[in-house]
């Protein structure tokens, strides 16, 4: 009885939390960003980095926030993800100019495969809040020589 009971009552804070996504463009960078809003009317702000929007760029920052306006008013969203083959351009190609990465101290996720193919990649800094490497995450990156 006790169990379902607890099962019940975490269904029910999981209906009251309510989500929204937008993007933002940041530097080269697209992002989602997630507005949730729990029962107790608290609202957190989480970025994804979603698209390195540069074929050129040969340096690239995923940043700890992004500042974005949302319903007229600046906001702060804390990066916390990178999605799926993130440094892929949009014809679906590595990026081959790309040579130094640096991820500030709040991301917690790497999306899978998320610098394959990035053939001029030489070096890159990770972060200790990063729990773990994904499946293929420095595939073919040939010039990899410091992590």
């Amino acid at each position: 009885m006790l169990r379902a009971l607890t099962i019940s009552l975490l269904l029910t804070a999981a209906i009251n939390v309510a989500a929204e996504i937008f993007q933002v463009t940041s530097g080269d960078f697209i992002y989602n960003i997630t507005v949730t809003t729990d029962d107790d009317g608290s609202t957190t702000y989480t970025a994804k980095a979603h698209l390195f929007n540069s074929t050129t760029a040969t340096e690239a920052t995923i940043p700890a926030a992004v500042t974005a306006t949302y319903n007229g008013s600046e906001i702060t969203a804390t990066v916390t993800e990178a999605r799926d083959s993130l440094f892929y351009d949009v014809e679906n190609k590595g990026n081959t100019v790309l040579t130094t990465v640096t991820i500030e101290a709040t991301l917690t996720s790497l999306g899978d495969r998320c610098f394959s193919n990035c053939s001029s990649l030489t070096s890159i800094a990770l972060p200790e809040t990063l729990t773990s490497l994904p499946n293929y995450c420095f595939y073919y990156c040939s010039s990899l020589t410091s992590i």
